[in-house]
């Protein structure tokens, strides 16, 4: 809010016409080892650690969740996040993207890590 010289205020305001999207580009449906596609499957299977890549359009943050825990913000693209941990087994991958007006869009992918 600001006042001009004869006292008159000037307001604004930013309106969100869009709901944010948001897509998993990476792990897709394919073996991965050591964060390099080897060859296609029904399902990400990862040996090793790997970037997770997403796309969103009309937000200013990402979230990257494993199995519900929250594991890296982001606000500038492109939006990743390297995993890099030990956790063997099924894990379910989700993404989670904002705009400014807290309105969300989500996605996830289960993923084989060994």
């Amino acid at each position: 809010m600001a006042k001009d010289k004869d006292g008159n205020i000037i307001d604004s305001f930013v309106l969100y016409a869009y709901h944010p999207k948001v897509s998993i580009l990476k792990p897709g449906n394919a073996l991965y080892v050591m964060d390099r596609e080897i060859i296609p499957l029904n399902m990400p299977v990862i040996i090793g650690s790997i970037t997770v890549e997403a796309k969103a359009n009309h937000a200013n943050k990402v979230e990257f969740y494993i199995d519900g825990n929250l594991k890296y913000e982001d606000d500038t693209p492109p939006y990743q996040w390297r995993w890099n941990e030990m956790a063997i087994g099924k894990h379910e991958i989700m993404v989670r993207a904002y705009n400014g007006a807290s309105n969300e869009a989500k996605i996830d992918v289960f993923a084989f890590m060994l």
